[in-house]
């Protein structure tokens, strides 16, 4: 169609998912919907739920194979986005043009009316020498692989593989206790012989610092009684291939390092200047819209870990997690729909930041869930963190095939995760 206009989506993760959904859907109720086509752009043919890699790097093949463990948490781009208003590209993304309105990718350029960019985030090294070279990262499904095999073999060939996390944040925490259940039972059951240290290293006064201080001080507790060796106000100054060193000049040695202490937003290249926080992350208004050094068109926006959004009262800028992501998509594509039907006079909706709600779990069924003024721990939230898991996934899947797919990995990880 010739006068066709482009909503173009960078980024098939929580938050360009969520907005290509919502789009969709309001789409449906409008005049204009032949005339508009979005499309979703990702360098991977499918979305990865990061939340349950952890999982994924302590599940032993003789659970589940690689394949199986992919079907759980990573799903087709075009399968979930299956759509008539939704065409899904797989390219990479390398410029935008902001006053042309065109996203060059790698295999073509695409115009646009209004863009949403959510590319996310990726690992960040800090340049700290060694870290990318002797480090493992977990941030895809094969990152997740490739820790697990990793550690199955050090188990086979040693009699202590000694392994330590950097980054005292969620990702650590979890993959720590999850590891530490994980390789007990591993060593008691297969290679009897071996055994495994944890460590989780980090630079600050306490773990979880973005979180609550009772949720800090029930984890650091629950960590060390797991046997975790919990090292906390040390920064990593070099990674060798054996041996860490630390700021204070001290040692750590190890068999195994994993790095799980930041990330970054991915780098985007514009031929007209965006706005950046310190951290490289896009400055956004309240209604989500890119700020620009230049005044352009405020039909740009930016949405998830790329984007930077501050809390008025404290000044702390926007966690990157999953949720405030998915309620970023919801509040974009209500922009947009209202810019569609209105035009410049349209009323922008505003993002609220808000203390979402969150689930630490932390070795075997046990985990701590913060909802509002409420903090519970061990199973009850580890049942709870089940329950968010399957609202998430009938969220982006038809229902058969939501709970299909949530039961069979709950089935897994249910034989995966001991009790206590």
């Amino acid at each position: 169609m010739s006068n066709q206009r482009n909503v173009v989506i960078l980024g098939g993760g929580f938050g360009g998912i969520q907005a290509a959904l919502s789009l969709s859907k309001k789409l449906n109720t409008l005049k204009e919907k032949n005339i508009y086509r979005i499309v979703v752009v990702d360098k991977r043919e499918y979305h990865t739920f990061t939340p349950l890699l952890y999982e994924i790097a302590t599940t032993s093949e003789e659970i589940a194979n690689d394949l199986r463990l992919r079907h759980f948490v990573t799903y087709n781009l075009k399968h979930v986005l299956h759509n008539e208003h939704i065409s899904v590209i797989h390219d990479t993304v390398l410029s935008v043009n902001p006053e042309n309105r065109i996203v060059y990718l790698k295999n073509r350029e695409i115009p646009f009316e209004y863009l949403v960019i959510a590319l996310g985030s990726e690992t960040n090294y800090f340049n700290i020498p060694g870290l990318r070279q002797h480090a493992l990262p977990l941030k895809t499904f094969e990152d997740a692989i490739g820790i697990r095999n990793t550690i199955e073999e050090k188990i086979k060939k040693q009699d202590k593989v000694r392994i330590v996390i950097a980054g005292g944040g969620p990702t650590g925490v979890e993959l720590a206790g999850e590891i530490k259940s994980w390789g007990s039972k591993l060593t008691g059951e297969l290679y009897k012989q071996c055994g495994i240290e944890v460590t989780l290293v980090d630079g600050g006064a306490t773990i979880l610092p973005m979180l609550h201080k009772k949720t800090a001080k029930k984890a650091t507790k629950r960590l060390r009684k797991l046997g975790i060796m919990v090292v906390m106000g040390k920064r990593i100054a070099e990674i060798k291939e054996k041996e860490i060193i630390m700021d204070t000049k001290d040692s750590l040695p190890y068999d195994i390092c994993i790095w799980t202490g930041g990330v970054k937003a991915m780098e985007l290249k514009e031929s007209l200047s965006l706005q950046y926080e310190k951290q490289g992350r896009i400055k956004i208004s309240e209604a989500l819209q890119c700020v620009f050094q230049q005044k352009y068109n405020n039909n740009i926006y930016a949405i998830g870990d790329i984007a930077c959004a501050y809390d008025p009262k404290t000044g702390v800028p926007t966690s990157l997690m999953a949720r405030p992501a998915i309620t970023q998509g919801k509040i974009v594509a209500k922009n947009i729909i209202e810019k569609i039907k209105h035009g410049e006079k349209a009323k922008q909706h505003s993002y609220v930041f808000r203390n979402y709600p969150y689930i630490i779990p932390i070795g075997g069924k046990y985990a701590i869930a913060k909802i509002g003024p409420i903090t519970i721990s061990g199973i009850l939230a580890w049942i709870f963190k089940g329950i968010v898991e399957l609202e998430y996934f009938l969220s982006i899947l038809p229902f058969s095939q939501a709970i299909r797919m949530w039961f069979r990995g709950f089935l897994i990880f249910i034989r995966n995760d001991r009790l206590g």
